[in-house]
């Protein structure tokens, strides 16, 4: 410990350390990072113990979230910049003293080895597809290329997004994180035990293919829910509260409200399921109409939700996060 130069350079490392901690501070303060830790992005979670995610008094914003929630929705968005961001805006009048500090002290090569584990993990580019997931004019687009009855699914999606700043948030910091991890980038390029920009973009190919799937049953959810029927006002819920709780991920709650709203038609497969009376047409077409609701609505939504946990619990594993 003695020779390492980590715990003689002194100077450096408390230089470094308070840049880094001063970055990660302007970050949590981010308004923008506040609104993405605050969206979609909590239903991303896998629910684990006991305790809320939140803390139920104190700070609000991203200093609520209790430590292992925040990472693990920094994780589910491809984003764990609590360990990859931060160091390349650090010290960079002295980059080439903290390279050569890095490749002389072993204890600072193995923190920037996890670092650098993180960066490998990180993906800008997903970040920005889910921005464009929750970006109206992405709906609006579509509803111009289809059928109408998808169009105007595609448009009541539009109408539920368009007051939110999800998808400005989100490119906002994925730019400002952009310009720290190419810092970052340069840094590694010049030490010596660094992956190679080849490996860090295979390292990250499998967690690619689980945000494109994700993404992709997402929107599936918009859709399917998009295209409700207009809901009676005694269900004190309407097919645009349907469509927020999609765009929460809250698909489980959705399809237990839609449940209730729309039940099975209870004289199925019964022995006088034949038997028909005058004046009864109008039933058997309100049942006819909600088997189709759960066939095409409810029973999809239920499968996209369960998949959509499987590749959170994937996500999870990607990153050793068990526990």
């Amino acid at each position: 410990r003695s020779e390492d130069p980590f715990y003689t350079r002194t100077d450096l490392v408390w230089d470094f350390y308070r840049s880094l901690r001063a970055w990660q501070e302007r970050l949590f303060v981010n308004e923008d990072y506040g609104r993405l830790l605050g969206a979609f992005s909590s239903g991303l979670t896998v629910k684990a113990g006991s305790r809320p995610k939140r803390r139920a008094a104190g700070p609000v914003g991203p200093r609520s979230l209790r430590a292992i929630s925040h990472n693990a929705t920094l994780q589910q968005l491809s984003i764990p910049v609590n360990v990859a961001a931060g160091i390349g805006s650090s010290l960079q009048r002295e980059m080439d003293r903290l390279v050569e500090l890095i490749d002389a002290s072993p204890r600072m090569t193995r923190l920037i080895l996890l670092a650098t584990r993180a960066r490998v993990l990180t993906s800008l580019p997903a970040l920005r597809s889910y921005a464009k997931v929750y970006d109206p004019g992405v709906w609006v687009a579509h509803s111009k290329l289809a059928d109408q009855d998808k169009a105007n699914a595609y448009r009541a999606v539009y109408y539920a997004l368009r007051n939110t700043e999800t998808a400005v948030s989100m490119n906002q910091i994925a730019n400002f994180l952009s310009v720290d991890l190419g810092k970052f980038d340069r840094l590694l390029a010049q030490l010596q035990s660094a992956p190679s920009i080849e490996a860090r973009h295979e390292g990250r190919l499998d967690l690619h293919v689980l945000h494109a799937v994700r993404q992709a049953l997402i929107m599936k959810a918009f859709s399917i829910v998009g295209g409700l029927p207009r809901l009676s006002e005694r269900h004190d819920a309407s097919s645009r509260d349907l469509v927020e709780m999609v765009a929460e991920l809250r698909i489980g709650e959705a399809v237990s409200l839609l449940r209730e709203i729309f039940p099975h038609s209870r004289d199925q497969d019964t022995p006088l399921t034949a038997l028909t009376e005058a004046g009864n047409e109008s039933k058997a077409q309100a049942s006819y109409g909600y088997d189709r609701i759960h066939k095409d609505v409810i029973a999809p939504l239920d499968e996209i939700d369960r998949a959509l946990h499987g590749i959170s619990l994937a996500v999870t594993h990607a990153y050793g996060a068990f526990g």
